[in-house]
Order: structure tokens, then sequence, then C-alpha cells
């Protein structure tokens, strides 16, 4: 079983990757004088999240912490709703249960 401590070392990790994927984006989307902001930004940030990763390796099996990663393709399309705009679609919502139903069984019953 995940401890309290682990658990928050996993959701920092996957929190800090999605938001350096939107760094990256608005990297892309600015003008040459802020690109640079941005990409320092999100280099950043995937450092902070790789520290997080490996905090939570000094403790935990790397087959628990690599359930985490695909709360990544949640975090990343619904920040991009608030940072972009962009739209979410019913099928979005139905893979995004899918996912954390995945992740809390596994963590409840681990192999």
């Amino acid at each position: 079983m995940i401890n309290l401590q682990e658990f928050i070392f996993c959701l920092c990790s996957v929190s800090l990757s999605s938001l350096s994927q939107i760094a990256f984006k608005l990297n892309t989307q600015l003008g040459n004088g802020e690109k640079i902001k941005y990409l320092l930004l999100g280099i950043s940030l995937m450092v902070g999240s790789m520290l997080f990763v490996l905090l939570a390796l000094r403790t935990m099996n790397l087959s628990i912490l690599v359930m985490f990663a695909p709360l990544s393709f949640v975090l990343v399309p619904v920040l991009s709703v608030f940072f972009f705009k962009e739209k979410i679609n019913t099928q979005f919502w139905i893979g995004t249960f899918m996912i954390i139903t995945g992740i809390t069984v596994s963590l409840v019953n681990p192999i």
C-alpha cells in the first residue's frame, strides 16, 4: 500500500510535469521576447517533476509509481481549457473516469 508522503510526491510529479507541458505550449505561441521565459519555466518544472519522482522512488516500487503517469492525460487537457480556451468533449470525461478508476483499483489491489 502507498503512504501519504509517497502519494503526495507522485501527485506533485504529475502536476509539475503537466504544468511544464503547458509552459512549453505557451512558448510556441508567444513572440520571440517571451519565448525564453516560458522555455526556462517548462524546463524548470520538468526538473522539479523528476526530483519528486526520485523522492518517491526512494521508498516505493516503480510498478506503483508508473500508475500515476496517466493522470497527466487528465491534467493537461483540463489545464488547456483554462490557458488556451480549448474544449473538452464527453469522450474525454469517459476516458478520465476510466483512468481514475484504473488507478484506484491498482492502488487498492496492487499486484
